[in-house]
């Protein structure tokens, strides 16, 4: 019973995720964030169970799949096996992939691992979705998601001597990074019936974000000529929509997306931005010398962290294995900083 109501809440999670739209977000995205503390605490009963813990300690089948020598004399396990796997899942259907390993863990390894998933659910895709309501804060709770499997020279807690998953309990608190799963759910619910997150005028965000950062007047942002502030939000919106998307991404795929469409999309933005800038004054006849050019800061700004950011992962990724290497990426990185 406890597993059923644990699969039915973590698949309700997911379904309620995959669906939500503008008249229902932050409603039905309270109710997912109930699912998946629902199955965190179902999770938690069923360790705890005499059957799981009789698993754990005899098992059934190793970590290469096979079973277990004490197992093998028992034809009712047999059964069990051939009625619970496909003997053909690994077979070639399509291209020319190698076969994937199966993965075989400890059964409290196996609920550690879906009770983390289900937590992701809520710290990592209810939050942004209810909390997310500013760009920098949206950028923010996005930056670590893809953190996880990331090598390199990132510090990753190490687990202290003797301890084990029985001993340690589920995993609920904040861990690095996010499972695939939950990052696919960021990027279905980042941009939807034309809102970000389903709630918000990604024009009134990005407007609201340069205000915030660059003291970016409101004439500017509301001037309707051919090259003014209401043109220039809505030729903002796909590359700041990139950059928040780029962060659903794993580290690797995330610098190669930077390199080879963010920076050069922000190369050709500083010389809209000047445009704008200059359109600005003309209108309300400013002095250039004395007059920032808000738009190009606000370019600039973006562009330096984006370069901050591909510094920084190719640190995280082990991409400067030599000393002078690693020295060279660190003191441009803490340049651009």
């Amino acid at each position: 019973e406890t597993i059923l109501r644990l699969q039915q809440s973590f698949f309700q999670a997911i379904k309620i995720l995959s669906n939500l739209n503008d008249d229902t977000v932050c409603d039905f995205t309270k109710i997912a964030v109930k699912r998946s503390q629902e199955t965190v605490s179902l999770l938690e009963k069923l360790r705890d169970n005499d059957i799981v813990a009789e698993l754990s300690t005899g098992g059934l089948v190793g970590l290469d799949g096979r079973l277990l020598p004490t197992m093998r004399d028992q034809p009712q396990l047999n059964l069990l096996l051939s009625a619970s796997f496909d003997p053909f899942v690994n077979r070639h259907l399509l291209g020319n992939a190698p076969v994937r390993k199966a993965c075989f863990r400890r059964p409290l390894d196996v609920l550690t691992s879906l009770s983390q998933l289900a937590a992701e659910l809520d710290w990592g895709v209810c939050d942004p979705i209810l909390y997310g309501n500013t760009f920098g804060r949206i950028t923010r709770m996005l930056e670590r998601n893809s953190l996880r499997g990331c090598g390199g020279a990132v510090p990753l807690p190490k687990p202290k001597k003797g301890s084990s998953a029985q001993e340690e309990g589920l995993e609920t608190e904040t861990p690095f990074g996010m499972n695939v799963l939950s990052r696919s759910l960021v990027i279905l619910n980042l941009y939807f019936d034309n809102k970000l997150f389903g709630q918000f005028e990604f024009s009134d965000i990005i407007g609201q974000h340069m205000r915030q950062q660059c003291a970016v007047p409101e004439l500017l942002l509301e001037s309707s000529s051919p090259d003014g502030g209401i043109s220039w939000l809505t030729r903002l919106a796909k590359p700041m929509y990139d950059t928040l998307k780029a962060l659903c991404l794993n580290r690797h795929r995330e610098r190669g997306f930077t390199e080879s469409i963010l920076l050069p999309a922000f190369q050709v933005l500083q010389y809209e931005a000047a445009t704008v800038d200059e359109t600005f004054r003309e209108e309300h006849g400013l002095d250039p010398k004395t007059t920032p050019s808000y738009a190009t800061n606000y370019v600039i700004l973006n562009t330096i962290r984006l370069m901050e950011r591909h510094v920084g992962l190719g640190i995280e990724l082990g991409l400067y294995p030599n000393w002078y290497d690693l020295s060279t990426a660190l003191w441009y990185r803490d340049f651009l900083l």
